[in-house]
Order: C-alpha cells, then sequence, then structure tokens
C-alpha cells in the first residue's frame, strides 16, 4: 500500500509505502503535522481492505490534520469499503494503477 500526501493546493509533500494495518510507530514518524489541511491518497494493488481498517486509517490521518480523500485499489471489495464510509473510491486496473503513482520529486 501507499500513502501519497498533498497539500491544499495538490502540491507533493509526501508519499511512503506501508504493507499493513497494523499501525505502528514508523507510520506516525512519516505523518507530517502541519497547520495547513493536507490530503491523502491511498493507493493499494491485490489487497483487501476492509472498513474497520479504512475507518482506522482515516481516523488516525485526520488527528494530524490530513483528509483521506481518494483510494485507487484494483480490489473490488477495497473500493465498496472506501465508499461505504464516503471516501472517494475508484477501482482500476493494474496498468492503470500505476500511472496513479506519482514520482517522487
Amino acid at each position: 500500500m501507499k500513502l501519497i500526501l498533498r497539500g491544499i493546493a495538490n502540491e507533493f509533500i509526501k508519499s511512503f509505502s506501508f504493507k499493513n494495518f497494523e499501525i505502528d510507530q514508523n507510520f506516525f514518524d512519516n505523518l507530517i503535522t502541519r497547520e495547513a489541511p493536507a490530503a491523502a491518497n491511498l493507493i493499494t494493488e491485490n489487497e483487501k481492505v476492509n472498513s474497520y481498517e479504512l475507518a482506522k486509517l482515516k481516523l488516525i490521518l485526520e488527528k494530524h490534520l490530513i483528509k483521506l480523500s481518494n483510494i485507487y485499489s484494483n480490489n473490488r471489495e477495497t473500493v465498496l469499503s472506501g465508499k461505504s464510509l464516503k471516501i472517494n473510491s475508484t477501482f482500476l486496473k493494474i496498468k492503470d494503477l500505476e500511472n496513479q503513482l506519482p514520482l517522487d520529486p
């Protein structure tokens, strides 16, 4: 899974990968607490993420003034879980999913 953080003007802030939703201290160390709000896009490839896991991630991000704004996945259950939480969620094929990954500046 990859989380991409962007500022309110859609400028790239940071991206990082994590393997699962057993969120540990490294996850928190990678988050940036900012005065201005930021947005995050979650990109998953061949991973099923349930509503509980997404709600937990969303809550953690909101504590750091980061809104989970989009989910891109090639797993239909992950997309449905995102939609159930009113997160913009898009099903993409793998080649289209790879196009969503920005290059780190």
